[in-house]
């Protein structure tokens, strides 16, 4: 009789040597060729694994739990979002689903500040206006924007990146709202004002999209949502895409119903160079690259191993729950 069988690992995504190691120390570990798997490499590698480790690119949907089989226990991500996992069938067949935030939602907050400087502050059309011999033009009201101090600035979504934003938009003087389905104890400790989603479009200078994708938020940005907001309004999106009818950002963007947007999301990504999207001189789009700073991929490397390893060993993981709205 067979004993001390190790438990199947597949990563369908390209890992470090160092966590290789880790990994297969521990269980039957095997790794996509290229960066990322095909459709029909994740497919046939998943078959009596016990954990599928993954990135946002990975769909795990019903077909490749199917293929999984009853031997999957656990899908880990590498990704603080999880739209890409069939939740439901995960919640209906108790798998559990490992995702991370805290520890990618201070950088979020640094970049989101970042792009809110950039987009208020005219970065992209300021640049471009050199290239053409522009800043010949420069004058008292040359290439004004919008500050961050004294500013009403509305998020949506409170989760732990909403959180971290908050914090420290507070050193800059700013008024925060924040929106969700309910109002939240961390909004409380931050001192900071709970609204509608209603109130806060037509009040904020900037609004803040921090939400997770799900059937309650797809879309919720529409040309409804843009009607309310103010003309000077900046519109900050770095959840994901499809929060968002792109085509009507298009239209607030072009008709000045708001004053600019700035995007690390889109559908589809990547965004293709002829989008109209990334022709407009009002429009910051960065090719969702939130997290992308060393210290903050190598821990998320190192925390999603950590839920594969935990989720082997039948203990908690960073969990996503099927109910979770922001």
């Amino acid at each position: 009789m067979q004993t001390n069988i190790k438990p199947k690992v597949y990563s369908a995504c390209r890992l470090k040597e160092d966590m290789v190691k880790v990994l297969n120390s521990v269980c039957e570990f095997k790794m996509c060729k290229g960066e990322f798997a095909t459709r029909d490499e994740l497919i046939a590698n998943v078959p009596g694994v016990k954990v599928i480790h993954c990135l946002g690119k990975n769909k795990i949907n019903k077909e490749v739990l199917d293929a999984a089989g009853p031997s999957l226990k656990a899908v880990c991500t590498g990704s603080s979002g999880y739209d890409h996992i069939d939740l439901v069938t995960c919640k209906e067949r108790h798998i559990r689903v490992g995702h991370l935030c805290k520890v990618i939602a201070a950088c979020m907050a640094e970049f989101t500040i970042g792009l809110m400087i950039a987009t208020g502050r005219r970065f992209k059309e300021a640049m471009t206006d050199v290239e053409r011999g522009g800043w010949a033009n420069w004058g008292a009201n040359y290439m004004n924007g919008y500050q961050l101090m004294g500013s009403t600035i509305g998020i949506v979504g409170l989760g732990c990146i909403g959180q971290e934003i908050a914090l420290r938009l507070k050193s800059f003087g700013s008024h925060i709202k924040y929106t969700g389905p309910q109002r939240k104890p961390e909004g409380d400790a931050l001192k900071i004002e709970y609204v509608t989603l209603h109130d806060l479009l037509q009040t904020s200078d900037f609004v803040v999209v921090t939400c997770a994708l799900n059937e309650d938020t797809k879309k919720m940005f529409n040309r409804k949502t843009f009607d309310l907001m103010k003309p000077t309004s900046i519109f900050i999106n770095v959840a994901r895409g499809d929060v968002v009818d792109q085509e009507a950002l298009y239209e607030a963007l072009t008709s000045q119903k708001i004053f600019a947007a700035g995007l690390d999301v889109a559908t589809p990504e990547p965004l293709s160079g002829d989008h109209p999207l990334v022709s407009l001189e009002n429009c910051v789009l960065l090719p969702h690259i939130g997290s992308s700073t060393v210290v903050t991929r190598h821990e998320m490397t190192k925390t999603s191993v950590q839920n594969v390893l935990a989720a082997l060993d039948d203990k908690q993981i960073g969990r996503a729950s099927c109910r979770e709205r922001v």
